[in-house]
């Protein structure tokens, strides 16, 4: 194309006559007659063995149309261009990409032979592909897949199948939450495929803040992201109880074992490494992290052993005691300061999941399929678990659980289960939240709870879109009219 561009150029351009004077020269742009020139190239993939590079002598010419022949007469300037452009209705590619050919099928497995001992990405189909060679890879999938479900969690639709393609895409479309969560589960399950992967490349190492390079842990945190995930959809349009109660219990069957493998990102201490929960006990609104009253009252009812290791005393003339905070209450109001958070230090860790939440998502499998004595077992686990990781002696915690009594139906063994797991995510995961949207458990007093509510039977839903989005992309669904108490805003909000 360049060569036809310059031997057209040649045929096309013609120099400009010679003035009558030499007062009445011009310009010093040598041709007289130009044309704008179109290079239209057809659809194909064009492999570049080394860089494409454009000269002048590829582009176009400025030419001078009238050259003065007198005092009186003007000389005019024209710019001609040489575009280059894709046949209408064709998609050519120019790559510096090796085309990977002879390709065959090994049983489920597409393979071809390849001479390179480095391969930085693959296209397939115009999309970059992830490869299945190295631990960071795995990481990267599980930490994305999370996260497109965290955002499907809190908005209903999101930005996926045109998203991160900046600058070719600026302004992505939404896509509906029920796509974009089987998506997740996709990536969650490559991840599963390249942590499992023997390949000799070694993973991180020091630099790895949740599992220092363990890769066997990052694997069984996959498999617990994907009960999580299979749980979150037990009610969903499409989905059965029973099989995603079995998916469940498939996947933390491989999940976190134990209270070593928690998946939580630790922090040193002081004002530039200190946590989220560290920074919040400094905070002058409300003099740290304060219980509410509900969450205390509900503990304090039931002799929860975990009290004195969750909150701190209140001694305000009639003793010590534990008493919680109604939200919207200005605590100079109160004739004590509430219980704030107890053992919340610089280092103390943001939790992403536990062992704990992988047994009672155990429970609540079992509770789904009717099993309930396998379902006792699994929340009595997870309790004690709890219990153990906070210090609380096992007597106390036999005591516990000797009160315990199982339901033997279906709505009041998920709400035991589901009440217990919220007592046991203080200051770890937000997953109540999305158990109480999912299936009304716990059962929550909003009006004990908040001084002044906009809704006094529900909490949000979901969340508003951000108005920066809103205002920078033209495709961001309005909130305009959006009531975030109303059911079904999340498409998995359904039972």
């Amino acid at each position: 194309a360049q060569l036809a561009v310059r031997e057209l150029k040649a045929k096309v351009y013609l120099p400009k006559g010679k003035a009558i004077d030499a007062r009445y020269s011009g310009s010093s742009h040598p041709f007289g007659k130009g044309k704008d020139i179109v290079v239209f190239i057809r659809q194909g993939f064009y492999s570049l063995s080394k860089p494409l590079l454009f000269t002048p002598e590829d582009g176009g010419e400025r030419v001078e149309t009238n050259l003065p022949s007198g005092a009186f007469e003007w000389h005019h300037l024209r710019d001609n261009y040489v575009t280059y452009a894709a046949y209408p209705g064709e998609k050519p590619v120019i790559s510096g990409a090796i085309p990977v050919t002879n390709w065959k099928q090994e049983g489920k497995v597409w393979v071809a032979p390849f001479n390179s001992n480095e391969v930085p990405s693959l296209i397939a189909n115009g999309k970059k592909q992830l490869l299945a060679r190295t631990p960071n890879q795995g990481i990267a999938a599980l930490i994305k897949a999370s996260q497109m479900a965290v955002l499907v969690d809190n908005f209903g639709k999101v930005p996926y199948s045109e998203a991160l393609q900046y600058p070719e895409i600026e302004k992505p479309k939404f896509d509906e939450g029920k796509d974009v969560y089987a998506e997740a589960l996709k990536l969650l399950d490559e991840s599963i495929t390249l942590l499992s992967s023997t390949d000799p490349i070694p993973g991180p190492s020091d630099d790895d803040y949740v599992y220092g390079g363990d890769m066997g842990r990052w694997l069984k945190l996959a498999y617990s992201y994907k009960a999580r995930y299979s749980m979150r959809l037990s009610y969903a349009p499409g989905y059965t109880k029973s099989g995603q109660a079995q998916a469940v219990l498939d996947a933390v069957a491989k999940g976190l074992s134990n209270s070593d493998d928690n998946a939580l990102f630790r922090h040193g201490s002081g004002e530039t490494q200190r946590g989220f929960f560290g920074w919040q006990q400094t905070q002058d609104y409300a003099q740290g992290i304060v219980a509410n009253v509900v969450f205390v009252d509900y503990m304090k009812s039931t002799n929860d052993p975990r009290v004195p290791f969750f909150f701190t005393t209140v001694d305000f003339g009639g003793g010590t005691e534990y008493y919680g905070w109604k939200s919207g209450v200005n605590t100079s109001d109160f004739p004590y300061h509430p219980s704030m958070a107890n053992n919340v230090t610089d280092e103390t860790p943001e939790t992403f999941m536990n062992y704990a939440e992988c047994l009672f998502l155990k429970a609540e499998a079992y509770v789904l399929l009717h099993n309930y004595a396998a379902a006792e077992t699994a929340l009595k686990a997870a309790i004690t678990v709890n219990m153990n990781e906070k210090g609380v002696a096992e007597a106390e915690i036999a005591t516990y659980l000797s009160h315990i009594t199982f339901p033997q139906a279906e709505e009041t063994a998920q709400e035991l289960v589901l009440t217990e797991k919220w007592v046991a995510s203080y200051l770890t995961t937000a997953e109540p939240r999305f158990d109480w949207i999912r299936t009304g458990y716990p059962k929550l007093d909003f009006t004990k709870a908040h001084l002044e509510l906009a809704n006094t039977t529900t909490m949000p839903r979901r969340y508003y879109y951000p108005q920066d989005a809103v205002d920078r992309n033209p495709n961001t669904p309005t909130n305009s009219g959006l009531n975030v108490f109303a059911k079904g805003g999340v498409f998995w909000d359904a039972k």
